[in-house]
């Protein structure tokens, strides 16, 4: 072969090879994601790895994965990157299908630790609690917060390249941001559901003012309401005008409502709205906690008519503000239907008194509190 052969053949060798290793790069780049996956379909029909955490989730804590707009809004924030796995971990785990697949602690427990792989080490080094079947001196937020600091939550965000995230106290909002206190009284009732699927699905809260007699019969929707994160309220027994009764009439009023919601939440409530908003130094002695009145009306007992209550509201509301509304009127959770996400769009976050207080200057037992507004505005 001569030396100008020899050079020939180097260079269309060199070329082959060349294309060879082209040809091979492009093929990766399109299976891989360019155009095509591994299952060969296009890439605007791939589903997200992360949305595998949200389905093992809610497989470990709930049974199965619900087919709702909720689990679409929880994977879609996921995929990007608007919340992080421990967000959406306190979203599924406190869900509605939480709450009614781990009625008793001792499911609860049992789905935490399935959902963590059963890999119960703590990340942090700090000893693994271990849980009996019950909860006597720990809540179900503190079983959370101990779930995701362990390996196995870890590894979970790992193989679904999910964000692991900062645990939060349970609670994921910015406290320098606009809120409102949506707040209803009366119920429970056949309606107040409706209201708390729409507050769930939207990852907002509320305030619940309920009444004795209503307590009684409707003592699973206090119960979901507490355990996703809504506030429970005390609106006395008979819905009695307090500023007509003694101490011990004030006092009784108020200890009945205290002992059913202990009774179905563990915890007594946290807030009074004295109904009518009436109130006098009696109530204020005898209260042992926070008095919430209200600075808009929806006149939703009045008008029982669904736009008129949603005019009412996004009419006027402003940041700060405290809504009166009431759970036993299917106008009312009807309304909300619009109002919960129209708010939501506005960069509203819906929160429970004791939130709102919180970053707006407390709340003191007796005290009496209309609104509040931020800090800077006062």
């Amino acid at each position: 072969m001569t030396m100008e052969n020899s050079g020939k053949f180097k260079y269309r060798l060199l070329v082959f090879f060349s294309a060879v290793i082209l040809a091979a790069g492009l093929s990766l780049f399109f299976y891989k994601g360019g155009f095509i996956n591994a299952d060969g379909l296009g890439n605007n029909n791939q589903t997200p790895v992360t949305d595998g955490f949200v389905d093992e989730l809610y497989t470990s804590i709930a049974g199965e994965v619900p087919d709702t707009d909720k689990v679409t809004n929880i994977k879609t924030a996921l995929a990007a990157g608007e919340i992080t796995g421990i967000e959406a971990a306190h979203r599924i785990v406190f869900s509605s299908e939480g709450f009614y697949a781990n009625r008793e602690d001792s499911q609860y427990i049992e789905s935490m630790k399935a959902a963590a792989g059963y890999d119960l080490t703590s990340v942090s080094g700090f000893p693994t609690f271990l849980f009996m079947g019950r909860l006597d001196d720990v809540t179900r937020e503190d079983v959370f917060e101990w779930f995701v600091g362990t390996h196995g939550f870890e590894a979970l965000c790992d193989r679904y390249e999910v964000t692991k995230g900062e645990y939060g106290d349970g609670r994921f909002y910015d406290p320098d941001a606009p809120m409102i206190a949506l707040t209803f009284d009366d119920g429970p009732s056949e309606y107040t559901d409706t209201i708390l699927d729409c507050l769930e699905q939207y990852g907002q809260r509320a305030t619940f003012f309920v009444v004795g007699y209503n307590a009684v019969e409707y003592p699973d929707q206090i119960a979901r309401a507490d355990y996703i994160g809504c506030e429970i309220g005390n609106h006395t027994q008979g819905h009695a005008n307090l500023t007509t009764l003694d101490r011990m009439g004030v006092a009784g009023q108020l200890a009945s409502v205290d002992k059913l919601v202990e009774l179905y939440t563990g915890h007594p409530t946290t807030v009074i709205r004295p109904p009518y908003g009436a109130f006098n130094d009696t109530t204020r002695a005898v209260a042992n906690v926070p008095l919430v009145l209200w600075n808009i009306d929806t006149q939703d007992w009045e008008t029982r008519d669904t736009q008129s209550t949603i005019d009412n509201i996004l009419n006027d509301v402003y940041d700060g503000d405290i809504v009166l509304m009431h759970d036993i009127y299917e106008s009312t959770a009807e309304a909300m239907l619009t109002v919960i996400p129209e708010l939501t769009n506005q960069g509203y976050q819906l929160v429970t008194m004791s939130e709102i207080a919180e970053t707006r200057g407390g709340m003191e037992p007796g005290g009496a509190y209309y609104r509040f507004r931020p800090l800077d505005e006062i």
